[in-house]
């Protein structure tokens, strides 16, 4: 395909990659757990977003990389990853349902988001994947109902479990990145 970029306000900023005439927009942006949108969960993407982009010019910088929306993982792939673990559902990076509804017993979900930014390096008069930037967003409180349309109720999620299930759920999501044919 025809690449271009956007060229860009300030050497701080990321061009934009434009490819056949379009900006590829990502199909899995701003897509998040539906179960847990509520309440504290409800955090801001565009502040992830920008967060994320911020974090990445350490790693590519924006006079040797362009900016493009995650094209690696599909709307499908997303939600099948955000889902829990299950026998229909391998890849869920969710812990499996227990069966437990006690706030202090149930697997919560950890979970929330995963945002995908890729930085693209010029390849002759092509473009290709020179890095990922992946951000995982993880609940600090995952609300729940016991029965459906009952009443809700909520686990709180120590900041040690945040911390110790992103890292393993990270871990998985680099391992499943590196093994894709286009990385």
């Amino acid at each position: 395909g025809s690449y271009q970029t956007t060229g860009t306000v300030d050497n701080s900023m990321y061009q934009g990659v434009i490819k056949n005439g379009r900006y590829q927009t990502s199909s899995a942006r701003g897509l998040t757990l539906q179960q847990n949108d509520q309440g504290e969960n409800n955090f801001n993407i565009k502040s992830m977003e920008s967060g994320l982009e911020n974090l990445a010019k350490a790693q590519f910088p924006t006079d040797k990389y362009s900016f493009e929306e995650g094209q690696l993982l599909s709307t499908a792939t997303a939600k099948s990853w955000l889902k829990r673990e299950a026998k229909d559902n391998k890849d869920g990076l969710n812990p499996v349902d227990n069966g437990k509804t006690d706030p202090d017993t149930r697997n919560p979900i950890y979970l929330q988001q995963i945002l995908e930014q890729d930085f693209m390096v010029q390849d002759g008069n092509s473009m290709k994947l020179g890095g990922i930037a992946i951000a995982l967003g993880m609940n600090k409180v995952d609300y729940y109902t016991k029965t459906e349309y009952g009443a809700q109720y909520q686990t709180e999620i120590s900041d040690e479990a945040i911390k110790k299930q992103g890292e393993a759920i990270a871990a998985k999501v680099v391992a499943r990145l590196r093994a894709m044919s286009k990385v």
